[in-house]
């Protein structure tokens, strides 16, 4: 649980500064100028499905953890 907390801050953070990174990147020459701003579509893409994976393996944690403590009754119930 602490993990996916972990990276959904990293996610966050990096999603807020994802252009700067872009900057940086071709400003040291790694990624060519004109195509920068793609490079940031790409890279603000590849977030939001980390961020998307993160969310989904939190609800699945959430959703076991909810049926084995027998805080639901009908999860009890589904499971026989």
């Amino acid at each position: 649980m602490t993990l996916l907390i972990l990276g959904h801050l990293i996610v966050f953070f990096m999603s807020m500064g994802h252009d700067e990174i872009v900057a940086e990147l071709v400003e040291d020459g790694w990624l060519i100028g004109q195509y920068a701003e793609r490079f940031e579509i790409v890279i603000g893409f590849v977030l939001f499905l980390c961020w998307s994976a993160l969310t989904l393996r939190l609800f699945t944690v959430l959703q076991r953890a909810r049926a084995s403590s027998g805080l639901c009754p009908a999860c009890d119930e589904a499971k026989r």
